[in-house]
């Protein structure tokens, strides 16, 4: 149950599927889906940042299992 649900408030969402990112390095579209996510952190950030997030979302998938 989401707090909003239990307290029987409703939220607009909108959902996305790219946006821009705005880095130190430049500009650049990013586009929803794991796939097209993990492509464009390799294409901005090499062979090394990918690895790093692969890492980062193993570190966080216990957080992600209890909170949804």
């Amino acid at each position: 149950m989401v707090v909003l649900d239990a307290v029987g408030e409703k939220l607009q969402c909108a959902q996305y599927d790219k946006w821009i990112v705005y880095s130190p390095n430049g500009t650049f579209p990013c586009v929803a889906g794991r796939q097209a996510y993990l492509a464009n952190i390799s294409a901005q950030g090499g062979p090394q940042a990918l690895n790093q997030w692969l890492q980062l979302e193993k570190a966080l998938a216990p957080l992600q299992k209890v909170s949804g």
